[in-house]
C-alpha cells in the first residue's frame, strides 16, 4: 500500500495522521518531530498549518491542497470574496492563526 500521496477526497488531517501512524518511530510525538521538526502542531483540525510542508515534500501545489483537501470551499458562501481569498492565502502559507476567526 502506498502511503505517500493523498487518496481522492482525503482531508489533509487524514493525510498527516496516516503519515504519523505509519511512521517507523515508537511514539507519535517522535514521528512528528522527525517529519516536520516539531511535535506541537495541531493535526486534527480543519485547517492545519502544515500545508507548506506537504507541498514541499510531496511536490503538490499549495492551492491544490487547499482547494481539494480542506473544507474551505464549504465556507465560501458565508464569507466575502475578499476574505475567502485571504483565508486561502493564509492556509497556503501555513499561517492559520486567524483562519477560524475569519
Amino acid at each position: 500500500m502506498d502511503y505517500s500521496g493523498f487518496y481522492p477526497d482525503e482531508t489533509i488531517s487524514s493525510f498527516l495522521t496516516r503519515h504519523i501512524k505509519f511512521g517507523a518511530y515508537p511514539h507519535s510525538r517522535v514521528t512528528q518531530k522527525m517529519l516536520w521538526g516539531n511535535d506541537n502542531y495541531q493535526i486534527n483540525t480543519s485547517f492545519p498549518s502544515l500545508i507548506p510542508w506537504v507541498s514541499d515534500n510531496f511536490e503538490i501545489c499549495t492551492s491544490k491542497i487547499v482547494d481539494t483537501h480542506t473544507c474551505i470551499n464549504y465556507f465560501r458562501p458565508f464569507i466575502s470574496p475578499m476574505k475567502y481569498c485571504q483565508v486561502k492565502q493564509s492556509l497556503a502559507a501555513g499561517d492559520t492563526e486567524f483562519v477560524h476567526k475569519w
